[in-house]
């Protein structure tokens, strides 16, 4: 049976950590959350600068790379990302991802969350959020943020977006699912 790659996407605030981890629990995958890679690219760059986004981009695919070259036990994996539809680099950066994943055999889905702005705002304070998440304990800078990325970029997809046409991608509205009814649509997904 080939290994999975599940790619969790969606707005900041949006269930992807609480998600993926319970996800990675239940099913035994090893998990990878952004925040674990963008608190080491914000330690060396200067906030939202070019080199910190290239620098989180590198590691990302440098760690898929060698998660794939070194998985002998035939391990499968979750991992968690903002995705921004309307700029080219993010979308190169998950074409890349999902080839990486799709040359060496991995069954991969994306699954996009979605849920109101209002409800990720109420969520951008959750315990859990706050204690895996350092960059975000500081909530008013967390949800500036949020208002940026909501006024000038677009964390999920449209049915015009090609980007993921050809792969298996799947949208999941979590406002008004539990975190475990969310994570058994993703289990039958699988």
């Amino acid at each position: 049976m080939n290994p999975k790659a599940i790619i969790i996407i969606g707005p900041p605030a949006v269930g992807k950590y609480t998600i993926g981890k319970m996800l990675s629990e239940k099913c035994k995958y090893r998990f990878l959350h952004e925040h674990q890679l963008l608190d080491i690219a914000s330690a060396l760059f200067a906030e939202n600068s070019f080199e910190r986004t290239t620098y989180y981009f590198k590691l990302r695919l440098d760690i898929f790379s060698d998660f794939i070259k070194y998985n002998r036990a035939n391990l499968s994996i979750v991992t968690t990302f903002v995705h921004l539809f309307d700029n080219d680099y993010y979308n190169n950066s998950m074409k890349s991802f999902l080839n990486i994943f799709q040359k060496s055999n991995y069954d991969t889905c994306v699954v996009e969350l979605t849920a109101s702005y209002e409800e990720r705002i109420k969520r951008n304070i959750n315990e859990d959020r706050l204690k895996a998440k350092p960059t975000k304990q500081n909530v008013e800078e967390s949800v500036k943020r949020m208002n940026a990325i909501e006024k000038n970029a677009r964390a999920n997809s449209t049915e015009n977006d090609i980007l993921l046409v050809n792969h298996r991608h799947e949208v999941i509205d979590t406002e008004l699912l539990s975190h475990d009814e969310v994570v058994e649509k993703i289990m039958n997904l699988l």
